[in-house]
C-alpha cells in the first residue's frame, strides 16, 4: 500500500486545511486517529483566540473536508451544526471566513485517550477563548471519572 504521510512537502489538495496554512515540509495532513484545532484566521489576524476542537479517527484532511463541506452547504440544518459556519454568522456577519486546522496529537488504538483529550481541550477553551467555537452541548459533556484500586482493600 502507497503511504502518502511518508511523501516530503505539503499534499497539494487545494482544500487540505493543513498544508494549505503549513510552512513545515512533513505530510502530516494523512494520518488518522487525531485530536485537532481549527482557527478562525480572520479573528488570529486581530489577535483574537477563536478554536474549534474535534477528534476523530479519520485523518485531517479527510475530517478538515467534511467541515468545509458543512460549513458551504446550503442546507439550513446542516449549517446549524456546523462550529465554522455558526462562528461565521455570529463573529463576522456571515462574510465568508478562512479557517487552518492543526493536527494536537496523533493516537493509535487508542480512542478513549483521543476523546479525554479533545473534552480537556473544549473545556479550557471555555475560559480561554474569546470566541469558543465548540456548542455549548459539548462544554456539558459529562467528565471523565477515574478510580485507582488498591490491592488488598476487598
Amino acid at each position: 500500500m502507497y503511504d502518502k504521510t511518508k511523501i516530503k512537502g505539503p499534499c497539494e489538495e487545494k482544500d487540505c486545511l493543513i498544508c494549505k496554512h503549513s510552512n513545515k515540509m512533513t505530510r502530516k495532513c494523512r494520518i488518522p486517529s487525531i485530536v485537532y484545532q481549527i482557527t478562525c484566521i480572520e479573528c488570529e489576524k486581530k489577535k483574537v483566540k477563536s478554536k474549534y476542537y474535534g477528534e476523530t479517527h479519520f485523518n485531517s484532511y479527510t475530517r478538515g473536508v467534511q467541515h468545509q463541506n458543512n460549513y458551504r452547504s446550503k442546507s439550513k440544518k446542516t449549517q446549524e451544526k456546523s462550529a465554522l459556519r455558526q462562528h461565521a454568522i455570529k463573529v463576522h456577519n456571515d462574510k465568508k471566513v478562512s479557517y487552518k486546522m492543526e493536527i494536537i496529537k496523533t493516537f493509535k488504538n487508542n480512542p478513549l485517550a483521543r476523546q479525554v483529550l479533545e473534552s480537556v481541550h473544549i473545556i479550557n477553551s471555555k475560559n480561554e477563548d474569546d470566541h469558543p467555537m465548540n456548542s455549548k452541548k459539548e462544554f456539558n459533556q459529562a467528565l471523565v471519572v477515574t478510580a485507582k484500586f488498591t490491592k488488598g482493600i476487598f
